[in-house]
């Protein structure tokens, strides 16, 4: 399974034709899903983006809410609408497994790349 990976898109920021664009971008890869790790809009619009995301690009998507998502909003509130979608994964047991082993998975590479900045700051 390829996957292709984002994060901190911040896409509320962007006009919708821009947003459109970038999802085609996502579309035109090779990849069977799009894994995004937070900060993909705010809570104000994040379920209209993810609606985009989904419509345009015909994959599964994967995500994660980043601290930003909730931005403008409540954290129960937004995690009730996020699992009020089956088509967002949370309702797919499958799904939540995946998004869960993702998370764990993006959690040990940013590690290893901090791991290694910091090795490689300590040889100056």
């Amino acid at each position: 399974m390829k996957l292709t990976w984002i994060t901190d898109v911040h896409l509320n920021f962007l006009q919708k034709d821009e947003r459109i664009d970038f999802y085609h971008t996502l579309f035109a890869t090779d990849s069977n899903g799009v894994v995004i790790s937070g900060d993909i809009a705010e809570a104000t619009s994040i379920e209209l983006i993810l609606k985009e995301i989904a419509s345009t690009i015909q994959k599964p998507i994967y995500f994660v809410l980043g601290n930003h998502d909730y931005y403008r909003g409540s954290i129960n509130d937004l995690r009730s609408t996020m699992m009020s979608h089956s088509y967002f994964g949370y309702q797919n047991q499958d799904h939540k497994s995946l998004t869960t082993m993702l998370c764990y998975s993006v959690t040990i590479v940013l590690l290893m790349a901090v791991t290694v900045t910091m090795r490689t700051a300590e040889s100056f």
